[in-house]
């Protein structure tokens, strides 16, 4: 896992959802595996640089968001590790980069416009002097297997 600011919500939500899925699969989360940093690109590279090093490295990075699985694509590009052949790579987000990307990358797309209409909805009720019902709202994300992924290898 290669995530974002290791303390902010949306970074701990990810992240614990990478460490459930892991141990539904009978997985531990392995701590030289888990990286975190900013939610750009340039740590994505540098996240690829530190776990490609590794004497195992991983088959498989999922990511905080599509920001940073694309730096990690590009460092795997550049050091010459085949992305999805060598390693697969999620991002998160299902920004337009993400969809447009060579290879195009698998991501967890969130619904952007149930979002925005949520966001309104809030606004609206403070707006008219109404509690807006609840801080926090939570709306179904989905992973969309895109070219970044492919089944491992058998070595």
């Amino acid at each position: 896992m290669s995530g974002g600011i290791q303390h902010s919500d949306c970074n701990q939500a990810r992240f614990h959802g990478f460490v459930a899925a892991l141990s539904a699969h009978g997985m531990p989360a392995r701590p030289e595996l888990i990286l975190h940093g900013t939610f750009r690109k340039g740590f994505g590279e540098a996240a690829g640089g530190t776990l490609l090093e590794l004497p195992e490295p991983p088959t498989a990075v999922f990511c905080g968001n599509d920001r940073i699985a694309l730096g990690i694509v590009a460092e795997a590009r550049r050091r010459g590790v085949g992305v999805p052949e060598q390693l697969s790579v999620v991002g998160f987000d299902g920004t337009y980069e993400a969809r447009n990307s060579t290879p195009a990358l698998t991501s967890v797309t969130q619904p952007l416009h149930e979002m925005g209409a949520a966001a309104v909805q809030a606004l609206l009720r403070r707006i008219q002097g109404e509690s807006p019902g609840s801080h926090r709202v939570e709306l179904a994300t989905e992973l969309v297997v895109r070219e970044s992924t492919a089944r491992p290898s058998m070595q």
